[in-house]
This record gives structure tokens, sequence and C-alpha cells, in this order.
């Protein structure tokens, strides 16, 4: 079995969502909430990626707008 690599599959919409929102906050200077510390979900681990400035996947810093999350 071959598995792919984590870097050849796109982000969840949920993460480049937080993960924008994270950049904003951080330029904005906005205080952490407890959920966006310690949240385990994709938007709480893209926001704390955006607002700390870490690396995030590839294709997900290049985008500037947020993606539609659709709930099927």
């Amino acid at each position: 079995m071959i598995r792919k690599s984590a870097e050849a599959q796109p982000a969840p919409a949920a993460f480049v969502n937080g993960y924008t929102d994270g950049q904003a906050a951080r330029q904005g200077k906005h205080v952490l909430s407890a959920y966006l510390r310690v949240g385990i979900d994709d938007y709480a681990k893209g926001f704390r990626a955006g607002f700390y400035a870490r690396m995030a996947p590839s294709g997900v810093t290049e985008l500037s707008v947020r993606r539609q999350v659709v709930n099927l």
C-alpha cells in the first residue's frame, strides 16, 4: 500500500478559514479565547497556526480569502 504524504492533500476548509482569521487577529493584536488556545478541531488548529505564524500546509499561505465550508 502506498500512502500519500500530507503535503499532497489540500488543507481542510475549516483549517484555511482559521488560518486566515488567525493572521487577521495577530495583526489586530487580539487575545485568544480559551477555545482558540486549546481547541482540537481544524478551525482552532488553523487559527493558532495563523496567529502564531507557524508553518502551514502547502497551498494555505497563498490563500488570502476564506473557503466556504459545506456541511453534508
